[in-house]
């Protein structure tokens, strides 16, 4: 995981590493700036600041890079913990963060990482993908070909999930009665108040 250090290196020292980070350090706005650019890219990131940032600056840093998380200096300890649960790595070069999935789709050998106003995509095996850890996080497979965020869902079709922007996510006659399961798991979710007039054939 990318963890972007806007102060002194001193100050460092109570931020918990893992032996995979790649920690870049900071001295001023314009340095933190470049080193997004030019290294972070859409990949999941941190970015702790001893002093704060303005405001039009983080504006502008969430609307170009929006797998950033901005954790504060003075509970970094638990944020960076808590945010790396919410983190999968599926290759040495490709992490995603998982609470902005919307859906994932397999598609000419390819994933596609659908997010709130962009894609991700990566060549990889669907089949690979570590299903029982992002159904921790509410992601279930629901297809040979799909996987959603449950946390995205606002209701139950006839054979589909519907996405809070209209986007219908198929459901396979082989997952039915795991999508049952997860229905009843997941009540009090966005969709709790249709999941009992509309049923998964």
């Amino acid at each position: 995981m990318y963890i972007c250090f806007l102060g002194q290196l001193s100050e460092l020292r109570n931020i918990p590493l893992e032996i995979n980070d790649r920690i870049l350090f900071c001295f001023s706005v314009p340095e933190l700036l470049e080193n997004l650019r030019s290294t972070v890219g859409s990949d999941p990131g941190a970015v702790i600041c001893k002093p704060p940032l303005p405001d039009d600056v983080r504006a502008a840093i969430e609307v170009c890079y929006p797998e950033i998380t901005f954790v504060p200096y003075e509970n970094a300890a638990q944020r960076i913990a808590k945010y790396r649960e919410n983190v999968i790595r599926l290759t040495p070069g490709f992490s995603i963060e998982l609470s902005g999935l919307l859906y994932a789709e397999c598609c000419r050998k390819q994933i596609l990482f659908h997010r709130d106003g962009y894609i991700r995509t990566l060549n990889y095996c669907f089949g690979r993908i570590p299903f029982d850890l992002l159904e921790m996080n509410g992601i279930i497979r629901c297809h040979d070909s799909f996987a959603v965020n449950l946390n995205h869902v606002v209701r139950l079709a006839p054979g589909a999930f519907i996405l809070k922007d209209g986007t219908r996510i198929p459901v396979g006659r082989t997952y039915s009665k795991k999508i049952t399961k997860y229905r009843k798991a997941f009540r009090g979710n966005a969709f709790r108040q249709h999941d009992e007039s509309e049923s998964i054939p």
